[in-house]
């Protein structure tokens, strides 16, 4: 399991989708659970499978990068 917290924030593009593809390739060559933490959607999307979105510190969605990033469940 690889644990990453904001790891594509202040980087250039070119080395932001650099940092991506190396995600991506060690996840699927590698058999690696990958925890991704971030508030760029977009850039979840490219290593998720599956993504959560929080809101005032608790879960409210869960579910395919697009969908996380959707209204929460309400409540």
């Amino acid at each position: 399991m690889l644990v990453r917290d904001e790891i594509t924030s202040g980087r250039d593009p070119v080395t932001r989708a650099a940092v991506l593809d190396l995600l991506v390739g060690l996840r699927e060559h590698q058999d690696l659970a990958l925890v991704f933490l971030t508030y760029d959607l977009a850039a979840a999307a490219a290593p998720a499978d599956r993504a959560a979105g929080l809101e005032a510190g608790r879960l409210a969605r869960t579910g395919a990068p697009a969908g996380a990033a959707g209204p929460g469940r309400g409540g």
